[in-house]
């Protein structure tokens, strides 16, 4: 299935402790979610006549250089299920010692699922 990168950052301003993925299948959700989820600024533009998009929070990380990699997604029945990479910082890396919280936003083009799941 198509999906597309629309976001990426270390500083999610959701501080879930585990990964989660949280779906807005319309406008209004999208814009009602991005500053709780993702925080200030203008959301990308999505045309949600064709495309959904997901939200995946990675939780908190101890240091920086902590990303979200997503990599495909599927419909299972009536559940989009996606495959995002959690990838952490190489073991040598210099990195910043502060608590991060690593998000991606994809959209899917799809709007055929009324739930998603993601298993890092």
């Amino acid at each position: 299935m198509e999906l597309r990168t629309i976001s990426r950052g270390a500083y999610a301003a959701a501080r879930s402790q585990a990964p989660q993925a949280v779906a807005a299948p319309d406008d209004a959700t999208y814009r009602r979610l991005w500053p709780t989820l993702v925080g200030g600024g203008e959301p990308p533009a999505v045309d949600f006549a064709t495309e959904s998009v997901v939200f995946l929070l990675a939780g908190a990380k101890p240091t920086g250089g902590w990303s979200v990699v997503p990599r495909g997604a599927a419909v299972e029945g009536s559940t989009l299920v996606v495959d995002a990479a959690i990838q952490g910082p190489p073991p040598d890396a210099i990195v910043t010692q502060a608590f991060t919280s690593p998000y991606a936003v994809i959209t899917v083009k799809t709007k055929a699922f009324t739930d998603v799941r993601w298993q890092p």
